[in-house]
């Protein structure tokens, strides 16, 4: 359920705040929104003692067909100080992918860890 509605201090758009039980745990989550373009700029996951438990920010927005996509997703809070950056290109409209085109194979050496 939706917690809480503001502007960001820096006026890059409006926080909503939402509560939800994940494991057995409460979770806060809070999402920035730019308003004008209905972009998602941040998105902020709490535990239930109110901690950080990571961070995404999503940047270096472009228009791909006529949905804007952002180019670069970083993620920190990780465990063990972790950082994700993520620098996306060549993106292509949905009317050209297949779901065939999403499969990803880890290899086994990796670690997989589900986020909420």
């Amino acid at each position: 359920s939706i917690t809480e509605i503001r502007e960001d201090r820096g006026n890059r758009g409006i926080w909503v705040s939402v509560q939800r039980k994940a494991d057995n745990n409460l979770r806060k989550i809070h999402l920035l929104i730019e308003p004008d373009e209905g972009k998602l700029l941040s998105r902020i996951i709490e535990d239930d003692k109110g901690d950080v438990y990571t961070k995404i920010t999503y940047d270096d927005w472009a228009s791909v067909g006529n949905c804007k996509q952002p180019h670069l997703i970083k993620v920190t809070g990780l465990e063990y100080n972790t950082e994700l950056t993520m620098a996306l290109s060549d993106i292509l409209g949905a009317d050209e992918l297949d779901k065939n085109d999403f499969r990803f194979t880890a290899p086994a050496s990796y670690v997989k860890q589900i986020l909420p």
